[in-house]
């Protein structure tokens, strides 16, 4: 009986360690295979794309966390990854959220192309941005 048991359990167990291994989001797939298209290099948006995607990305990309405001979510995001004396992390994209926030992309950027990936994913394609050593987006013109 305690063998029937064990080999239960460790059926079960490599079960779940193949589904956490292979796991791939619908939505990160499809940024992942509209990189080299869309020419996406890393991007921002809110905390729950932005964990997920970068998570789950096996193209490397880095999808920062922001608020809706395009502030960095500075309590969840090392202030290291947006800036390093020296370096700059170029971002060319946003996704976002609902028509508010790509109002705010809009104020933000001269240029910024809409582009709607699947149902509920929408990029906002910007020109090439970095962070500033105050946290703030800087675009150098």
């Amino acid at each position: 009986m305690f063998r029937y048991k064990s080999q239960c359990i460790l059926i079960i167990l490599q079960d779940v360690l193949h589904r956490t291994l292979t796991f791939y989001p619908n939505e990160t797939k499809i940024i992942n295979a509209n990189k080299n298209k869309l020419e996406l290099q890393n991007g921002l948006s809110t905390y729950w794309k932005s964990k997920k995607n970068t998570m789950f990305s096996k193209e490397h990309i880095l999808i920062r966390c922001i608020h809706e405001n395009l502030k960095p979510y500075t309590h969840v995001v090392n202030k290291n990854w947006l800036y390093k004396k020296g370096q700059k992390t170029i971002y060319n994209f946003i996704i976002v959220d609902d028509d508010t926030m790509l109002k705010t992309v809009s104020e933000k950027f001269d240029s910024v192309e809409t582009i709607q990936l699947s149902e509920g994913l929408i990029i906002a394609k910007t020109e090439p941005f970095y962070f500033d050593e105050n946290y703030n987006i800087a675009i150098d013109k």
